[in-house]
């Protein structure tokens, strides 16, 4: 049961399954259920550290506080290190970043707030310029992004963020959605 949730919750359906029954304590009992997937300490981490979504055509997803640490204060920023692993041995793949600092970059995200709302940012087309970002076999490409730019974190308490992104494989030129891993993040009063 426990495995069948962790990967509901991964995969972005355990939140719309607790949506509809609309129960914000279900979720917050639910979260404790997948805390073997992310850490809630305010212990220093490294930013890229074991927390990646599930390998999808050889690539890994994962966001992580630029900060290090699992907490934030009120009016504090979001700002988020988002990697990408490459995973295979011969495949070589491509994500385009825009240089318009409130673009998406493509990437669509679900916030789940502490008192359970959903809300969901959708990469809309980016135009302009911007550049390509390039991650090699057996590599890790990254980028800091500034969520708070779009999403307003004004609620105390736990927020979970998932990231999704598409990218693409240059030796097949299939596209493929990548899928981070859930990040916790607790938003406190400032002192």
């Amino acid at each position: 049961m426990k495995l069948l949730l962790n990967m509901l919750w991964i995969v972005g359906l355990l939140p719309i399954c607790l949506a509809d029954a609309g129960e914000a304590e279900r979720l917050k009992r639910m979260r404790s259920l997948v805390d073997p997937l992310v850490s809630r300490s305010d212990a220093l981490v490294e930013p890229t550290a074991n927390n990646w979504g599930i390998a999808r055509g050889n690539v890994q997803l994962s966001i992580n506080l630029k900060n290090g640490h699992s907490r934030i204060l009120t009016n504090e920023p979001v700002e988020l290190i988002v990697c990408f692993k490459n995973v295979s041995t011969n495949e070589t793949f491509t994500v385009y970043l825009s240089h318009n600092e409130d673009a998406l970059h493509g990437f669509g995200f679900q916030i789940i707030s502490p008192s359970g709302k959903e809300a969901r940012l959708i990469p809309a087309l980016s135009r302009g310029s911007g550049r390509f970002m390039n991650i090699g076999p057996s590599q890790i490409g990254h980028f800091e992004f500034n969520l708070s730019r779009l999403f307003h974190f004004n609620e105390i308490g736990i927020y979970t963020i998932v990231a999704r992104r598409t990218i693409h494989s240059r030796a097949t030129e299939r596209p493929i959605t990548v899928i981070s891993n859930p990040l916790l993040v607790s938003v406190v009063n400032a002192p």
